[in-house]
């Protein structure tokens, strides 16, 4: 049978293991949320290119509420890789010499704590963000058919 010690040791392990492994999801999301924003940066320009070929009437009215809506989310996605504001006594801001007397289990807590606040925020955040995109080219594609309907019939 493994000593006190031991298991305590192990336990320290696995919990800085996940720590690192929620790290490198939080990585990951930041990482997505970086590469929609030049998506939405062109998808906004082609909107905006195409607006004035929309005849007068609803297709340009939808044309112009999917390219505000297109925007919001643009604007929803940046304020996500916008990097956020942490305290002056934080470890993951400043490293351990910001608090010397912090042992190592409240440590592992602080950043567990930190690491899933931010990891949920971003988690909701893209979703609202690529739900409006999404929304966005829905509109698009109903203003473009219903030009087209317009123009043929």
């Amino acid at each position: 049978m493994p000593a006190a010690t031991e298991l305590v040791a192990a336990s320290g392990r696995e919990t800085w293991n996940f720590a690192h492994f929620l790290s490198s999801h939080l990585a990951s999301l930041e990482t997505r949320a970086a590469i929609l924003i030049p998506a939405q940066v062109s998808a906004l320009i082609a909107l905006w290119v195409q607006l004035y070929t929309f005849d007068d009437g609803v297709p340009r009215i939808l044309g112009w509420i999917a390219w505000a809506v297109l925007i919001v989310a643009l604007v929803g996605a940046a304020w996500l890789i916008t990097p956020g504001r942490l305290q002056r006594r934080s470890i993951l801001a400043y490293g351990l010499h910001a608090r010397p007397d912090v042992d190592n289990e409240e440590l592992v807590h602080e950043l567990c704590a930190s690491v899933q606040e931010r990891v949920r925020i971003l988690h909701i955040g893209l979703r609202i963000s690529i739900g409006l995109t999404v929304l966005s080219l829905g509109l698009a594609v109903l203003a473009y058919i219903l030009d087209k309907a317009a123009f043929v019939g």
